[in-house]
């Protein structure tokens, strides 16, 4: 397949199918393969369709990108689709499409509670924003402190008073932050 100057990977039906699900474009699609292919040291399988290869979350925290960022393991579990952390081509391409510049404020904030609910129902409880806290501090806080912290993330974000923050409660304390786009965008 011929891409201008590029002998690419994809078909142009692929190619479409995956510009048509993430924010990059057809070029940076497949500078964004290049990188996948890297990282599994795989080739193309027999079956034009699809990577054969995939990428586990030890892979993907290799990345500079990824080197320092004490999510990585949890967004590779989200983007994978049997919550493994091992990746196809498309769902590393979705986490990281989701993570682009391009990508649009409300998935931005969607990616972010995903990440922070650790149990996956729908909420940040308490031990949600405990394991949050473990992370970024890389379990340097004493337990105390933690419960301190846990207690005011709660009391000063959950204006229902249910003892959990929803989905609506974040996205209020993200538009609140200032910085919130700019840190939750990785350039690949």
């Amino acid at each position: 397949m011929v891409f201008g100057w590029f002998r690419g990977p994809f078909t142009p039906e692929e190619l479409d199918h995956l510009q048509s699900i993430s924010f990059f474009s057809k070029r940076d699609i497949i500078n964004v393969y290049k990188r996948f292919r890297g990282l599994s040291k795989a080739r193309r399988s027999d079956d034009t369709t699809k990577v054969a290869a995939r990428v586990s979350a030890a892979q993907v925290q290799t990345m500079p990108e990824m080197r320092f960022n004490p999510f990585t393991k949890r967004l590779c579990e989200m983007f994978s689709v049997d919550g493994t952390g091992n990746l196809t081509f498309e769902n590393f391409l979705l986490l990281f499409s989701c993570m682009s510049p391009g990508a649009h404020q409300d998935i931005k904030e969607q990616t972010a509670f995903r990440m922070y609910d650790f149990d996956n129902d729908g909420v940040l409880g308490a031990e949600d924003i405990r394991r949050t806290v473990k992370l970024l501090t890389a379990g340097r806080t004493p337990v105390d402190d933690v419960e301190v912290i846990v207690a005011r993330v709660l009391q000063e974000n959950d204006a229902d008073g249910s003892g959990h923050i929803d989905f609506d409660e974040i996205t209020k304390v993200l538009e609140r932050s200032t910085d919130f786009l700019s840190f939750f965008s990785i350039s690949i």
